[in-house]
């Protein structure tokens, strides 16, 4: 019996859909209808997750990235999908309605067409759009803890 991954195709399992308390929606919308700086509104939603303290460059970063971005999905591929691996393309995306592939966690890149796992960078085809790298998160046993998830909170 082989080991069980991490959900389908041995990339990420869907998530829980997360939404946040009352009070922390009108936080955030408070927030947004005042006109807060990015990095406030982003503050908020981290604090809302569990996430730890964030270091204000990289709140900065990560806010700038925020403006910047055209679209929440355009936002989220900044951070869970990244440059292009192979080229350093900035605007690579995710994979989760490409026909034939449809996992969120494979990367695209438009500008040099490469495919790859969002979590080692690892090249895929859309013959093989599975990670075959072993050492790969996406491919431990089921359970297998994130790196770095002891920093967040539980409840």
């Amino acid at each position: 019996m082989g080991k069980k991954k991490h959900g389908k195709s041995g990339v990420g399992s869907k998530p829980p859909e997360w939404r946040p308390d009352e009070f922390t929606r009108a936080r955030i919308e408070r927030l947004r209808a005042e006109g807060a700086p990015h990095e406030e509104v982003l503050r908020a939603g981290l604090h809302a997750l569990g996430a730890p303290e964030m270091p204000p460059d990289l709140l900065r970063e990560l806010a700038g990235m925020m403006r910047n971005a055209k679209s929440g999905e355009e936002f989220a591929d900044s951070i869970f999908i990244g440059d292009c691996p192979f080229c350093g393309f900035e605007k690579a995306t995710n994979c989760e309605d490409e026909p034939g592939i449809e996992n969120p966690m494979v990367g695209y890149c438009p500008a040099c067409k490469a495919l790859f796992c969002s979590e080692c960078r690892t090249r895929m085809t859309r013959e093989k759009s599975e990670c075959a790298n072993p050492d790969c998160w996406f491919n431990a046993p089921e359970g297998t803890p994130y790196p770095g998830s002891e920093h967040f909170r539980d409840d």
